[in-house]
């Protein structure tokens, strides 16, 4: 009789065995079945959208323009102007310096694409240079004329008045 009760007892135990993963093999198997666990999503949304607001930060407000003090202060001359083909083609307003007539000649001709620009000069000889950032000359700076920059302008213009 134990012969007959024991192959009952084995066609049990796989069925039993089916539901609980047994060897490392079906537990691997198991776990990857079930997907990720709710934490582990949560985990991975919270991730996404840290990186995605990291991504729209540095896009929006990278590489922002800073007017150099030093520069601004040391030009004879600071002016809003249009530029087309590397010339002055317009002043639009004059921020320091002795009133200039309509006409600003660059002797330097910067590869300046055409666009609105707030221009450090000095006067060099029977034209203007863009004045330079350092003693030695190197790298002559013009900066967009946006909102921002003419804000960052008058505050250091302002700035300037009120140590003098």
């Amino acid at each position: 009789m134990t012969r007959s009760s024991e192959p009952a007892r084995d066609a049990a135990e796989p069925a039993a065995s089916s539901s609980a993963p047994s060897t490392p093999a079906d537990l691997a198997a198991a776990r990857s079945n079930s997907g990720f666990p709710a934490l582990h999503r949560v985990v991975v949304v919270v991730s996404l959208c840290w990186l995605s607001l990291l991504f729209w930060m540095a896009a929006t407000s990278a590489n922002p323009v800073v007017l150099n003090a030093v520069q601004i202060l040391r030009a004879d001359y600071v002016v809003s102007a249009d530029v087309e083909g590397g010339e002055v083609k317009a002043i639009l307003k004059q921020w320091r310096g002795e009133r200039l007539n309509a006409a600003i000649t660059l002797l330097e001709r910067n590869a300046l694409p055409d666009g609105s620009y707030i221009l450090p000069l000095t006067r060099s000889g029977d034209g203007f240079v863009v004045t330079p950032i350092t003693a030695s000359g190197k790298s002559p700076t013009v900066y967009p004329d946006t909102d921002e920059t003419r804000t960052q302008l008058v505050a250091l213009l302002e700035q300037r008045q009120l140590k003098n």
